[in-house]
């Protein structure tokens, strides 16, 4: 792990903070032992927070105990256990046939206006949305929505010098 890692699991409570602070800091072997239990845990998928949660408790004995396998078994319904369910249920041989992109990339099928009117209040509570614009038939920009008008509108000033830079090329 690189210092910046360790420093941010300092910050961030997952690791505690050294004795000695500065250009000579120095880790102890508790410190080492969580740095390993650290990189088990995330090696099964589990995110930072329920890492903390669950080392939070442990003292160096039991980080170590739970290195030698006591304490570290994969949770009953981790996410590595629910992808091998997913995968067993559905072989390759069952699953769907790779589907054909509802867009075209003919730059002359491009719509003449790239993006949508203001959007609703609706769509701006939904989740985002990448939009791929085509600049020209080997470039494309990838925009992120919903965005306010000012932002539009510079995203359009953008897709306009784009296509104009890249035609002078051809």
């Amino acid at each position: 792990m690189t210092p910046r890692t360790i420093r941010y699991y300092v910050s961030i409570g997952l690791l505690p903070s050294p004795e000695q602070a500065g250009p000579k800091t120095r880790y102890t072997d508790g410190h080492l032992g969580r740095l390993r239990l650290i990189r088990h845990l995330q090696r099964q998928h589990l995110p930072l927070s329920e890492i903390g949660d669950r080392i939070a408790r442990l003292d160096d004995e039991a980080v170590e105990a739970a290195l030698d396998g006591d304490a570290v078994a994969r949770p009953a319904d981790s996410a590595l256990d629910y992808i091998d369910r997913i995968t067993a249920e559905h072989p390759p041989e069952t699953r769907a046939k790779e589907v054909t992109p509802d867009y075209d990339w003919a730059p002359a099928q491009r719509p003449a206006e790239p993006f949508p009117a203001k959007p609703t209040k609706a769509q701006l509570d939904t989740r985002t949305r990448w939009e791929r614009v085509p600049l020209s038939e080997s470039v494309e920009l990838h925009v992120r929505h919903p965005m306010d008008k000012r932002k539009r509108q510079q995203i359009e000033h953008y897709i306009r010098l784009g296509r104009e830079m890249l035609e002078e090329g051809k």
